[in-house]
């Protein structure tokens, strides 16, 4: 799945710096972005990087943007307070407090996951069609070794062919008698040389 992670201070000023840093990296995974999906991310990461910043007892914030196989975009971001963030009930007229309802109004699904060091907030985010569908050519899942019936429906022809031949045997490995020989042309050396031992020509 593509990635990164990027630690910022934990200010003010880091905010609209997240803000760009994630745009800039969602943008290198799919090119130019969707209007909406750039807008999305923006708020998202805003509101999150201001909760860790003001609320996180943190001297750094640590955000990761993840890709996944279904053309989502996951966003976590690190602070250094336990406590999982709560939702307030503004009034009216509050000009502030309502940063959950726009993270809950925007993202498929919202999780906090407790770390020896405090916590880290997670967010799912659905992405356009475009962007989705780029998304999942990049998220090649990473085989299981040996694990080739998988293999030959995820992965391209070129990268199927190499990881087959690194699970060929190397020349000289195992024997003909009550054993398998190895592949390719390493097996037919191996019965020419046979066949020559016993006395005639292949």
């Amino acid at each position: 799945m593509p990635q990164n992670r990027f630690r910022l201070p934990a200010s003010e000023s880091s905010v609209a710096v997240a803000r760009r840093l994630a745009v800039a990296q969602l943008g290198t995974w799919v090119g130019e972005l969707d209007p909406d999906d750039r807008a999305v991310i923006e708020l998202l990461v805003s509101e999150l990087v201001t909760n860790a910043v003001r609320y996180g007892k943190t001297q750094t914030t640590t955000v990761e943007l993840i890709g996944t196989e279904d053309g989502t975009v996951v966003l976590t971001v690190e602070d250094a307070n336990p406590t999982e963030p709560q939702q307030q009930e503004p009034e009216a007229d509050d000009e502030g407090g309502r940063g959950l309802l726009l993270v809950d109004a925007l993202a498929l699904q919202r999780g906090t996951i407790r770390l020896d060091s405090g916590k880290k907030t997670w967010v799912e985010v659905r992405m356009a069609p475009g962007t989705a569908a780029r998304l999942r050519a990049l998220a090649v899942p990473r085989p299981a070794a040996n694990s080739l019936p998988d293999l030959a429906d995820r992965l391209p022809s070129q990268l199927l062919d190499h990881r087959i031949r690194a699970l060929r045997p190397r020349p000289g490995v195992g024997d003909l008698d009550g054993h398998r020989p190895p592949l390719g042309r390493h097996r037919c050396r191996a019965r020419a040389a046979e066949a020559t031992t016993v006395g005639g020509r292949p």
